[in-house]
């Protein structure tokens, strides 16, 4: 009788062996590489890889160059905002999302690119009026040389050579030509 349990026993961690090794052989329990898998074409939906069209990605939006005036009027055509804050991306700010610079009210700009970004539309905009910021992007070092130095010490004026360039939401673009 234990020849039997030993015989029994060996037999059945043969057969754990052998399916934990199957299993990680098989191609449905392969680990995906999305990386790889995603530069030839394929995006990740759960667990599984789906060949994608070839379309541009949803956020980008075909655009050519245009004119604009930059405005910080409400509705009503109250100056809300003297100085207009240009982002270093197209999205909302916060910690990895840093002010580059600022445009007066009612400037001409031109306006480079157009991206929506979680449904809201922004614009790339470059102009050679306002202010450029100095300060490193990363958000520790931006505070504190803000908390230490006044503004007139870690901005630039913008222009030709130097200009403003960035995004910006389209509530404050007007009058795009």
């Amino acid at each position: 009788m234990t020849k039997l349990l030993k015989i029994i026993g060996i037999v059945f961690l043969i057969f754990i062996v052998v399916g934990i090794i199957g299993s990680k052989n098989s191609p449905n329990n392969k680990k995906l590489d999305v990386k790889k898998s995603i530069e030839e074409g394929y995006k990740k939906e759960g667990e599984v890889l789906k060949k994608e069209s070839k379309t541009e990605p949803t956020n980008k939006i075909e655009f050519t160059k245009k004119e604009a005036i930059l405005s910080g009027k409400d509705e009503s055509g109250k100056i809300v905002l003297q100085d207009i804050n240009i982002w270093g991306k197209a999205g909302s700010g916060g910690i990895d999302n840093v002010t580059i610079g600022t445009v007066p009210d009612n400037t001409k700009i031109e306006v480079l690119d157009k991206k929506t970004v979680e449904g809201f539309v922004f614009y790339r905009i470059k102009s050679s009026v306002g202010k450029v910021s100095m300060l490193p992007t990363n958000f520790g070092a931006r505070k504190k040389a803000m908390d230490k130095l006044p503004q007139s010490e870690w901005t630039v004026e913008a222009d030709p050579d130097f200009p403003v360039d960035g995004w910006v939401i389209e509530d404050f673009v007007t009058n795009l030509k």
